[in-house]
């Protein structure tokens, strides 16, 4: 999971080059697991599936 310092998941700092690559590095190493299913808190459900 990728957060800001202040502990948002959500922001500008996504489009930071830095976070970009950690982005990549997180989605890589998801992929490897092949998991079955993700697990989304309320904030972040609520930010990707419900756009008004």
């Amino acid at each position: 999971m990728l957060q800001s310092i202040d502990g948002k998941i959500a922001g500008g700092f996504f489009r930071e080059k830095q976070t970009l690559e950690l982005a990549k590095i997180y989605s890589d190493i998801s992929k490897d697991y092949n998991g079955d299913a993700i697990i989304y808190g309320t904030t972040t459900a609520k930010e990707m599936f419900f756009k008004f």
